[in-house]
């Protein structure tokens, strides 16, 4: 007489196989890096540089967001320098946080081969100042 309990099956009822394009299991955790940072109280989160040319010149809109855990008031600074390394234009302000920067008679980017000095481009310098009252 054979026995029920002791028979030929390999798997339990209901077994099937799992088949999914995910780059993770759902029931054994990460398997890639994770990276954890953190940031400071107020800090600049997004900032958002649009160029044009008019003219003789040369416009850097800026628009920037700063977060923060609290309400504080901020000074930002914008310095547009050039390749070496002198400021062309800048703005400051108490919570200045949209703007356009003016440059008089700008050197513009130019491909290889096409300009006695290409690939020439400025450096927008953005700080943050936290004070009090």
């Amino acid at each position: 007489m054979s026995n029920p309990a002791l028979s030929d099956f390999r798997y339990p009822p209901g077994y099937f196989v799992l088949e999914t394009t995910f780059d993770f299991f759902n029931y054994a955790g990460i398997h890639r890096p994770v990276k954890l940072y953190t940031t400071p109280v107020v800090y600049l989160s997004d900032i958002t540089i649009t160029t044009n040319q008019s003219g003789q010149e040369g416009m850097v809109k800026f628009s920037s967001t700063v977060s923060s855990t609290g309400a504080v008031n901020v000074s930002m600074n914008y310095e547009l320098v050039d390749k070496a390394g002198n400021v062309v234009a800048s703005a400051e302000g108490s919570d200045l946080f949209e703007g356009t920067l003016v440059v008089k008679n700008p050197k513009l980017w130019w491909p290889i081969g096409m300009s006695d000095q290409p690939a020439y481009l400025y450096s927008l310098k953005v700080r943050l100042k936290i004070f009090s009252g």
